[in-house]
């Protein structure tokens, strides 16, 4: 072979990593892309629901503890709002795990967060009914475990927290 030869070779060869090189930033492009549309649809997700609340969600979510048989249809709707926003948020998150773009923070959000959000009648009730009507994964699987674990958990963590405030006094 003379030195044309191998020139010519040489450049085949360049272009031919080049084009792999290509491909594989489009691909990664495209999963950047598919990542940002998801998380997006979760946030407008979240704020569709939270159109919902109203001017004071905390009273009828204090309702819906408290005596939750007494809620009109406006205010269960306020608290389906503020569920679905949970359930939705840990849902984005565990999507993106499932991908491989974060770690377990999923995880670490529901175990910190779903027994106070969730344990308690209506919101369990909520749970319960959501879960029978959807698929199973690692995220239902985990947060009906905490419920279960915890069927009153909400009031537990209010009750706790006026004994920690008692005890600084």
């Amino acid at each position: 072979m003379n030195l044309k030869e191998w020139i010519e070779l040489g450049a085949s060869f360049g272009i031919i990593v080049g084009l792999i090189l290509v491909g594989f930033q489009m691909k990664q492009n495209s999963d950047l892309l598919r990542t940002q549309l998801l998380f997006e649809e979760g946030i407008a997700y979240i704020q569709l629901e939270q159109t919902f609340l109203g001017e004071n969600p905390s009273v009828v979510w204090a309702k819906s503890i408290e005596s939750p048989s007494e809620l009109t249809l406006e205010e269960r709707r306020i608290i389906e709002g503020y569920l679905w926003s949970y359930k939705e948020s840990w849902l984005t998150l565990y999507r993106l795990s499932e991908m491989g773009l974060i770690e377990d923070e999923w995880r670490v959000r529901v175990t910190a967060d779903a027994t106070y959000v969730f344990s308690n009648p209506y919101a369990k009730g909520w749970w319960n009914n959501y879960v029978s009507s959807s698929p199973r994964n690692e995220l239902t699987e985990l947060v009906t475990q905490l419920v279960e674990e915890s069927p009153n958990g909400t009031i537990e963590y209010f009750d706790a927290v006026l004994r920690a405030a008692e005890l600084e006094k």
